[in-house]
C-alpha cells in the first residue's frame, strides 16, 4: 500500500511508535495509527486511522 521509499519516510514516527508498543513481541502484521492526515497518490488517510502494514517484526526488536 505505501511503496517503498519516500512514502516509508512519511510513516517513520507511526513505524517507530508501533514497534515500541509491541514491547518486545512478535508480529507478522504491524498495525501503525497515523499521527497526520497523510496522502499518497489519490488516498487520503486521516489521522488515527489505524493500517495493517503486514510488516514482521520478530522477538525483541525495539
Amino acid at each position: 500500500m505505501f511503496g517503498c521509499g519516500r512514502s516509508l519516510i512519511r510513516i517513520l514516527p507511526e513505524l517507530t511508535t508501533a514497534i515500541t508498543q509491541l514491547r518486545g513481541q512478535a508480529t507478522d502484521n504491524l498495525q501503525i495509527t497515523l499521527q497526520k492526515d497523510i496522502t499518497l497518490g489519490s488516498w487520503t488517510f486521516p489521522k488515527g486511522t489505524v493500517i495493517n502494514t503486514g510488516f514482521k517484526v520478530e522477538i525483541g526488536e525495539e
